[in-house]
């Protein structure tokens, strides 16, 4: 048993049977002596109810992650008013499909689904059309939380995903040169632009047939007096760029530490959540053991009684018939 195999397994049960499922992988993989496989089982989170309906909607309607991916490569790229319209259509009509027949499968299951729940079925849906690594955790099944896009920023899917190795293969798809978050962008119009550009040129013609057909010139002086204010800008840019690209490194480093941090974190609350089922386990069978002691314990003190009573009515028969 791998990792990847059993996590597909454990986040494919109903969110009642999570962590008795968990605790039974776990136990299987320390039978089979696979310490490190029986560790990251442990921390492995208990999802949502929304990314638990979603999982199952994966599994279950594989169709439309297809349909996502497909909407998803047609809105890359640009598009002209007319089209920017109809994929806009498109994708709210998809977004609303999904998560409707998501839900409608997890209540025909017996699993109640809140308007709160139905936005977090929306949100995911959203997130996978217009970012392709959300696509990807969207797409293995192992979500742990909802996901949710928020302006042109990448989808932040570290936490999202039941596996580290889930999560990376999702930023290895949103770095890819094609898979930038979707921004709409209407395509320039070339007819106008043509136009333009013409106008401009008849422009400058006419300018140099107003003055006998030469060009203005500028004199030695001029450009060299532009020239300086045009380096010390020019310098000063570069000060800028280089002043916000330290800024930019320093914050994407500060930003990696946090989410190795919250990893771990995320880690040893997955451990600790277990140890208490665990425990709470235990407890629930000490409970018993002590019911079935306390039953035992009554049912001889019963029977002592009794005992004790018929050797005491035994000792006065005794007495009786014993001669003096």
């Amino acid at each position: 048993m791998d990792l990847r195999t059993a996590a597909e397994e454990l986040y494919g049960v109903d969110p009642a049977r999570f962590m008795a499922e968990r605790s039974r992988l776990v136990a299987e993989a320390r039978t089979a002596g696979e310490r490190d496989l029986a560790k990251r089982l442990t921390s492995l989170r208990k999802p949502t109810v929304a990314a638990w309906v979603i999982n199952a909607g994966v599994r279950a309607r594989p169709d439309l992650l297809d349909e996502i991916d497909r909407l998803g490569a047609a809105l890359r790229g640009e598009h002209d008013d007319v089209e920017l319209r109809e994929l806009g259509s498109d994708r709210r009509r998809l977004i609303a499909r999904a998560a409707r027949e998501w839900a409608a499968a997890a209540e025909a299951g017996g699993t109640s689904v809140s308007e709160a729940v139905q936005r977090d079925l929306e949100s995911t849906v959203q997130a996978a059309v217009i970012d392709a690594g959300a696509a990807v955790a969207l797409r293995s099944g192992l979500l742990v939380r909802p996901l949710a896009a928020s302006g042109l920023d990448a989808v932040d899917v570290s936490d999202a995903v039941a596996l580290p190795e889930v999560a990376d293969e999702a930023r290895e798809a949103q770095g890819a040169p094609d898979a930038e978050v979707i921004e709409f962008r209407p395509r320039p119009r070339q007819a106008g632009s043509a136009k333009g550009a013409g106008s401009r040129a008849e422009r400058g013609r006419d300018a140099g047939s107003a003055s006998g057909g030469q060009q203005p010139r500028r004199g030695r002086a001029a450009e060299d007096d532009g020239a300086a204010p045009d380096r010390a800008a020019e310098r000063r840019a570069a000060e800028r760029l280089a002043a916000a690209e330290r800024e930019l490194e320093e914050a994407r480093g500060e930003l990696a530490e946090v989410r190795d941090r919250l990893r771990e974190l995320d880690g040893e609350r997955g451990r600790l959540e277990t140890e208490i089922d665990e425990l709470t386990e235990q407890l629930e069978g000490a409970r018993e053991d002590l019911a079935r002691v306390d039953r035992e314990r009554g049912e001889l003190r019963r029977r002592r009684s009794r005992g004790e009573r018929a050797v005491t009515d035994a000792e006065r028969r005794v007495d009786r018939l014993t001669p003096e």
